[in-house]
């Protein structure tokens, strides 16, 4: 490893103990826990099944973004690239189940490590532009007198400019494929042949992505699934304030805010960076500290642990964090 991502790995650790100590220094623990385990056993179930078809339909988007890159996967075949990678992420650090998508599965989905790296950034790039959407909204129905209507106000006009910036981008490398081409060669020129090629990679990875997104009636669908998916990971959220006695208005702020939050550096698993930023969504439309970390610490076990354990129960006996395949070509 090299000494940058141990950095970043410190980092990441760091920043998770600091986060889950802010989220738990004051609180009262007999309330939080009375909260945490006073709940309808109905409810979870009910939240586990809309979970399930939230990632359906992500593995659906993915199986057919690697269908228009070339791939002739099935969503059968896709299934367990698509839950071992994400069950790496959430136990292991650095986005090792990303890696074991773009570097592990390429004799499964046939395609080059490049075109399979540009889905996810493709479906990154979608997720980015709903949150960032449901950010914005959620923050501008903020209800008034709160006391983080201030920092609340600024950071949805921020919210606003990354996503209409984000857009505008990427409308921009979409059309203008030349302009593209063109930063690679500054970056080259500005950063020096190492450095520079590192960055004009990035670029020719988003183009890539973004060329998968080109036709309109492709983006209509990946668009619309994203939302859709998005929406059902929302009803989970609601679920879970219902067995707290929530009130549904802060789940919104909630998921955006936790979901955006695990783009931090952290511990595997977005630990303390997906529960603090989801608490404080839910504290800002005036829910009581205990009763907000409960929801987090519910809402992240839900979604943690299903998806880890299928994606375990999908990795070959002995294989290792990469498949065979991988691991054969490696040697």
């Amino acid at each position: 490893m090299t000494p940058g991502r141990q950095g970043r790995l410190a980092l990441g650790f760091l920043l998770s103990l600091w986060l889950l100590y802010l989220m738990f220094r004051d609180v009262h623990w007999h309330v939080f826990s009375d909260r945490l385990l006073s709940v309808d056993p109905v409810l979870p179930l009910a939240a586990l099944m809309v979970l399930g078809a939230d990632y359906c339909l992500r593995l659906l988007r993915w199986q057919r973004m690697l269908r228009r890159a070339g791939s002739p996967i099935d969503w059968r075949k896709c299934a367990r690239p698509f839950f071992i990678g994400f069950a790496l992420n959430n136990l292991l650090p650095l986005r090792a189940g990303d890696i074991a998508r773009v570097v592990g599965f390429r004799e499964t989905i046939g395609l080059s490590g490049a075109r399979i790296l540009a889905t996810l950034v493709a479906e990154r790039l979608l997720d980015l532009l709903v949150l960032l959407a449901m950010l914005s909204i959620s923050l501008a129905w903020l209800p008034s007198g709160e006391g983080t209507a201030a920092w609340a106000g600024k950071l949805g006009w921020g919210a606003g400019i990354a996503l209409t910036a984000t857009v505008i981008i990427g409308l921009a490398l979409l059309a203008v494929t030349r302009m593209a081409e063109c930063l690679q060669r500054l970056l080259r020129r500005a950063f020096g042949n190492e450095r520079g090629q590192g960055l004009a990679d990035r670029i020719e990875q988003l183009r890539t992505a973004l060329m998968l997104l080109g036709n309109p009636r492709a983006l209509a669908g990946f668009v619309a699934m994203s939302i859709t998916a998005w929406l059902l990971e929302g009803a989970v959220f609601a679920l879970v304030a219902a067995m707290l006695g929530l009130e549904p208005a802060g789940i919104w702020l909630s998921l955006a805010a936790g979901n955006l939050g695990t783009l931090l550096p952290g511990a595997p698993g977005h630990l303390g960076t997906f529960d603090f930023f989801a608490m404080q969504g839910l504290i800002a439309y005036g829910a009581e500290h205990e009763t907000a970390a409960a929801f987090a610490v519910w809402v992240h076990a839900i979604l943690w642990l299903p998806v880890t354990l299928t994606g375990l129960a999908l990795m070959p006996c002995g294989a290792g964090v990469l498949p065979k395949e991988a691991d054969a070509r490696n040697r």
